[in-house]
């Protein structure tokens, strides 16, 4: 059980202040980010805090040859910098933490922070790194990928379209549906993964018929932040495992399948793990099929559905779920013929 926590947790321009308290005597710093966020703003304001305009660096896509993090090391090792700043969603976040690491372990401890942009993933308050590369997905442990701090800034967060943002909201969702049927579960992680939903759920402010600059843009990373927490102290479980088995059979993002797979997994496990579940109010799992409703009017899941739609796909499907570790981490052993059956049933 690591508990970990960042060192700064900050909104808005609290946010700013926290980082302009830690780095009075610093100046040079990397801002890593996408080619399509909002980088100019956080150069702006970047500038103004440490005097000096970081050096910007943009990664271009989103799966990478493991190589790809020894060379940017290797031509930039020789530079004296105090801090990687990082601007964008899970894949560039956990990029930039294995960059952290190889300079920690060359000089002193540089300063590492993250601004999310793309919510969903909770990588900016992970002991995880999980890099995409072209053949398979290369897992990383160690409680010094966590930043020193973590700022979300609503000018940021409010570039991801609706589908981006809502994938986001259901990739945090099952983190914490996932946290309280872990192997890994405590009394700590399920009161708050519990309150956490439930508050969402509440206020139900995310309604697609509205324009988007009603949605509580901080609301939505606290659920990040805390669905994060939650996995990377207790683990996720079948959903996930499902989500990665198809992410490298496919090539699909992993906020895609995980939205297309949690609605027939929360079935399976009202089935099985009806017990676990019994804190959580009904609203949240009408909230998650409502919303994925949405979803499938307005997104294309084709690829993902031909997963499902025979025997010999959907047991390959399967068959690489099982030997992935987070089908380990679910609390009980798996009815593979229920599943089937829910999967099918949700996609007829």
């Amino acid at each position: 059980m690591y508990q970990n926590f960042c060192k700064s947790l900050g909104y808005g321009d609290k946010g700013y202040r926290l980082l302009n308290k830690d780095f009075k005597s610093k100046k040079k710093t990397i801002l890593i980010s996408g080619s399509k966020q909002n980088y100019k703003y956080l150069i702006s304001k970047l500038t103004k805090i440490f005097k000096v305009k970081p050096k910007h660096i943009i990664i271009k896509k989103e799966r990478f040859d493991l190589n790809s993090i020894d060379n940017f090391f290797k031509k930039n090792k020789d530079k004296k910098f105090d801090a990687i700043v990082v601007l964008d969603g899970g894949s560039i976040i956990d990029f930039s933490k294995r960059l952290v690491l190889k300079y920690n372990k060359k000089k002193k401890k540089i300063n590492f922070y993250v601004f999310p942009s793309l919510l969903g993933s909770g990588a900016e308050i992970s002991i995880t790194s999980i890099i995409n590369t072209p053949k398979e997905k290369n897992f990383a442990v160690n409680e010094k990928f966590l930043p020193d701090g973590v700022i979300y800034d609503e000018n940021l967060i409010k570039t991801a379209d609706k589908i981006a943002t809502l994938m986001g909201i259901m990739d945090s969702f099952t983190h914490c549906i996932e946290s309280v049927t872990s192997i890994n579960k405590n009394y700590y992680l399920n009161s708050l993964c519990n309150e956490t939903l439930n508050n969402f759920s509440k206020k139900n402010f995310f309604n697609f018929s509205t324009n988007k600059k009603h949605f509580n843009y901080f609301d939505i990373a606290t659920l990040s932040f805390n669905g994060g927490l939650a996995q990377s102290n207790s683990g996720s479980g079948i959903c996930h495992a499902l989500a990665h088995s198809s992410e490298k059979i496919l090539n699909v993002k992993h906020s895609e399948s995980i939205s297309f797979f949690i609605a027939p997994v929360i079935k399976y496990l009202l089935i099985k793990n009806k017990k676990d579940l019994n804190n959580f109010d009904n609203r949240i799992f009408k909230y998650v099929f409502k919303n994925v409703k949405f979803l499938k009017k307005n997104y294309n899941f084709n690829k993902l559905k031909s997963l499902i739609e025979n025997n010999k796909s959907i047991s390959d499907l399967i068959n690489r779920s099982q030997n992935d570790i987070c089908w380990r981490l679910y609390n009980q052993n798996v009815d593979v013929n229920l599943l089937i059956k829910c999967l099918k049933n949700e996609n007829n």
